[in-house]
């Protein structure tokens, strides 16, 4: 019984890691000490998250992600960092802690983005804006958007690519008018 329940548990893991995956390659570029090792973090995290599913709360995966990527991100930076001549080892601990902390500049510019992408949002049409928080926030692939709107697999791409310029243009706006202001 037990068997069972982990393997269904592990099922859901490697299907909520395959909706996220671009997160977490995303996450993984930005943290990666190399970029050679992008490919080799994204991995351990799939191993890591698969693997230890039935300790973790699996609702909301995109945190617990994020938290694994970091802790993975550190252990190649150490492995990196242990064979360098002590000074070298320092300089790089002290980027690597400056790096990390958000100051508050970058605490505003993440809520003022927020806030422009709330407003952009709100500029687009229902249907338009289904499409967006279906595809980016529900993580629903672009044919089954399809066949739900009843659309060409073609079209809804060609849609999400004209709605994310339009909203790139919009969000810039935003802020480039709050920026004057």
């Amino acid at each position: 019984m037990t068997i069972d329940k982990n393997s269904s548990v592990r099922e859901k893991a490697m299907q909520l890691f395959l909706n996220e995956i671009s997160f977490v390659q995303f996450l993984a570029m930005v943290h990666a000490p190399d970029e050679s090792l992008q490919e080799d973090i994204v991995n351990d995290v799939f191993v890591e998250f698969v693997t230890k599913a039935e300790t973790w709360d699996l609702t909301t995966p995109k945190p617990l992600l994020r938290k694994i990527v970091e802790n993975v991100s550190k252990r190649y930076w150490r492995k990196r960092t242990e064979s360098m001549p002590e000074t070298l080892r320092k300089i790089a601990e002290h980027i690597r802690s400056v790096t990390e902390e958000e100051s508050e500049d970058e605490k505003m510019t993440l809520k003022a983005q927020t806030e422009a992408m709330n407003l952009c949002l709100a500029k687009l049409t229902k249907e338009q804006r289904e499409l967006i928080i279906a595809h980016y926030y529900d993580g629903i692939k672009v044919p089954v958007l399809a066949e739900k709107f009843k659309l060409n697999v073609n079209t809804v791409y060609s849609m999400i690519t004209r709605i994310r310029a339009a909203l790139r243009n919009c969000i810039m706006a935003v802020l480039k008018g709050w920026a004057q202001s």
